[in-house]
């Protein structure tokens, strides 16, 4: 599905289980979530009339981020352990991925290319004020690798 917003043209990926649950990906903000899912359903809503959104609620977000520089990735596991969060490197692999935990037994994903390029998995962890600190946490993380290189 591609929507047309006021800056540009979006292209927004559906995938759609039996039991009803909805994966989207491509949105970068939750308003434009809700609007291409209200989008979606109204599209179904063309074939049979007979679909309703019953709830809703973000079980994962991620973000992309590029730091502007290359990384030495037995340094970024290295600083990682420091900190308490767990690394895990394969050897000749061209990123890693950190785990940090951001809440009782909830954890973040951090994955980091050699080439400077991240890629942040927060899962949902309740209220907005909660899944702000939890990405804060992944960012307090960025920002301790990117003093050290």
């Amino acid at each position: 599905m591609r929507l047309r917003s006021k800056r540009d043209t979006r292209t927004i990926c559906f995938k759609v289980f039996r039991n009803g649950t909805v994966h989207i990906t491509g949105p970068f903000s939750t308003d434009t979530a809700d609007f291409a899912l209200e989008a979606f359903v109204e599209t179904l809503n063309m074939v049979a009339d007979r679909y309703t959104i019953h709830r809703g609620r973000i079980l994962l977000v991620n973000y992309r981020v590029t730091l502007g520089l290359r990384l030495d990735l037995p340094t970024v596991a290295a600083l990682a352990l420091e900190l308490g969060h767990i690394p895990w490197l394969e050897s000749g692999a061209p990123a890693m991925t950190v785990k940090l935990l951001v809440e009782q037994s909830t954890w973040a994903s951090v994955r980091i290319f050699a080439s400077g390029s991240v890629a942040i998995s927060v899962p949902y962890c309740g209220p907005q004020r909660a899944q702000v600190g939890a990405f804060s946490r992944c960012v307090a993380f960025l920002r301790a690798l990117v003093r050290i290189e």
